[in-house]
């Protein structure tokens, strides 16, 4: 639906800012009438889950890493939902 390039030095914005403008223009200006949103936990802020609250959204959260014994952090696999074997 929608991405952004995290650069704050370039154009100054937050994660949250971001995360906003993608919601709200999903909302409002691309009209799209969902009533769930899938988001990564790295925009859980409370600003954030209020603005979903706001909009009368039910929002699931997503993480795509897991954090190994070492602090380090790795790329989980993507599962297939195929149905294939």
């Amino acid at each position: 639906m929608d991405y952004r390039i995290y650069a704050p030095d370039q154009d100054g914005k937050s994660k949250n800012d971001h995360f906003a403008e993608m919601v709200t223009n999903a909302v409002f200006a691309k009209k799209i009438k969902a009533k769930r949103i899938l988001f990564d936990s790295w925009y859980a802020s409370a600003e954030n889950l209020k603005l979903v609250h706001r909009l009368d959204l039910v929002f699931r959260q997503r993480r795509n890493t897991e954090k190994q014994s070492d602090g380090q952090f790795e790329q989980r696999k993507r599962l297939d939902t195929s149905g294939r074997d």
